[in-house]
């Protein structure tokens, strides 16, 4: 994926990787979201944005089980509202 997006800005082209990131819809996805997103800090973010994720909603759940489940949107939210230039 870092590959990809390294290219992506390299061969100039008009629209962003994009990703669909592992464990969609389930609980406690969203420490993955913000591994995802972590990744992608090594590449150069200098006009646009790195990437694409697809469906953020369904990658920002929080809990263990489906008994305890939540949406961890604030901090996906907090992550994006802090490195996003």
């Amino acid at each position: 994926m870092v590959g990809l997006a390294k290219v992506n800005k390299m061969l100039n082209l008009p629209h962003t990787i994009h990703l669909h990131t592992n464990n969609l819809g389930t609980p406690g996805n969203y420490t993955t979201t913000l591994d995802t997103m972590r990744a992608l800090e090594a590449v150069p973010n200098d006009d646009k944005p790195n990437m694409h994720i697809t469906h953020l909603q369904f990658s920002s759940f929080a809990g263990d089980n489906w008994g305890n489940f939540h949406s961890a949107a604030p901090e996906i939210s907090k992550y994006i509202n802090t490195t996003a230039t």
